[in-house]
Order: structure tokens, then sequence, then C-alpha cells
């Protein structure tokens, strides 16, 4: 079985200069800088994608995050990272040019066992909403979309229910403001 904990990951400075590769479990307790991808799924409607994390995880089981995200390892590049983990969460196959960058976030986050320092980088996809999922059950419990307009809210009404992710959905939604939705599905 795969030790994600033993994954390698490169690691960076805080203004995103390459130094070193380690294990993600060093990574995470000497609070080390290294790169995330994450990848929104919106529809024709103006919904995102939310999924619901496995209880199996050991960081924020049962909480709604992000469509799909994970840690970029060594070597790779965010893109391929983003479509890899599209792929392996919640089974949708997109082409590299479907992804449409939207910012890098870096935000460090202190939680009671490790440190996460990540340099994030955020893209949008666009899919149907009859889009069929095949959900990763160690990684995902379910899926549902919600409005990008009313997301904050139901994160603000059901904090304990979300990863703390508010800094990225305020970016997101500020992005997002500026698409025509009905010309989102190709």
């Amino acid at each position: 079985m795969f030790d994600s904990e033993q994954e390698l990951l490169d690691v960076f400075d805080e203004s995103g200069q390459f130094l070193k590769t380690a294990p993600r479990s060093q990574v995470h307790k000497e609070g080390l800088w290294h790169q995330t991808s994450q990848v929104w799924l919106v529809n024709e409607f103006g919904e995102v994608l939310l999924q619901f994390r496995s209880p199996q995880k050991t960081c924020f089981p049962s909480r709604w995050d992000i469509s799909s995200a994970g840690h970029i390892p060594a070597g790779d590049s965010p893109l391929q990272s983003s479509q890899r983990e599209l792929e392996e969460e919640l089974g949708v196959l997109v082409d590299q040019d479907q992804f449409t960058f939207l910012f890098e976030h870096k935000e460090p986050y202190i939680g009671e066992n490790h440190v996460d320092r990540e340099i994030a980088h955020v893209y949008l996809v666009k899919v149907p909403q009859a889009t069929e999922f095949k959900l990763q059950e160690s990684e995902v419990s379910d899926i549902r979309w919600i409005h990008y307009e009313s997301l904050l809210d139901d994160f603000y009404k059901n904090r304990s229910l979300y990863v703390d992710h508010e800094n990225h959905f305020k970016k997101l939604i500020d992005c997002l403001s500026g698409y025509e939705f009905k010309d989102l599905v190709r």
C-alpha cells in the first residue's frame, strides 16, 4: 500500500524558489513550503462541485472541501498533478487544455500535529452538471453542487462541516464573478 507520508515533495522558500526534496512527513513536521494543486469544477449553471472528504482521511475527515486537490509529488508540474488528482478522486479525465489557471494561493495552516505551508496552484475546469463521477472511496465519500454565490454563506452557516478554506473561497468567488456561465460548457 502507498504510504503518502513518505511521498517525496519538492520544498521551496517563501518566494517559490526550489530548495530540495523531502518526505511529506518531514515537510509537515518542519512546516516547509511545498506545492499543492486545487481544481474547482464548475458547471453551466454557475455551480461549483464540493467533495465531502472521507471519514478515513487523517486531516479534516468528513468535511466539505474543494472539488479536487492534492500535494504535488517531487518533479511533477501543477497541471500534471491537477489532472491526475481529478481522475483519481472523482473519476473525471480531462485534457490539460481544459484547465484554466485561476491563481496561486499561499497560506500557512497551523494544526495540532503539523504545519502546512502550501503554495496552492488553483485551476478551474468546466464540466456539464450531468457529468458522471466515480468517487475514490478512500478520499471522497460524497459530492454536491452549490452555486458559487452561495458558497461563502453556506461556509459561514456550517463552518464545522467545511475545511477552513475561507480565503480560497473568497478568491474563487472573485474569479468566477467575471465568467458568463451560459458559455461555460463547450
